[in-house]
């Protein structure tokens, strides 16, 4: 994931697709919900130290059973 990729609607969508709410990344990357919704709607750029975890997190090699 490029520094392109942290766009809200492409984060939003990984998100998404890794089966995870914005509570369940939050807690993940020891954050708020208020931060990831943040993210999500572009009012704000995750850090590079954020930026990192959320590639460890939304790699999409990744699977989460529900």
């Amino acid at each position: 994931m490029s520094q392109d990729e942290f766009t809200g609607a492409s984060l939003k969508q990984k998100r998404e697709t890794m089966l995870l709410s914005q509570k369940d990344l939050a807690d993940l990357l020891k954050v708020s919900v208020t931060t990831v919704s943040n993210w999500e709607t572009g009012k704000k750029k995750p850090t590079l130290q954020h930026q990192r975890y959320l590639k460890a997190v939304l790699d999409p090699r990744r699977q989460r059973a529900k």
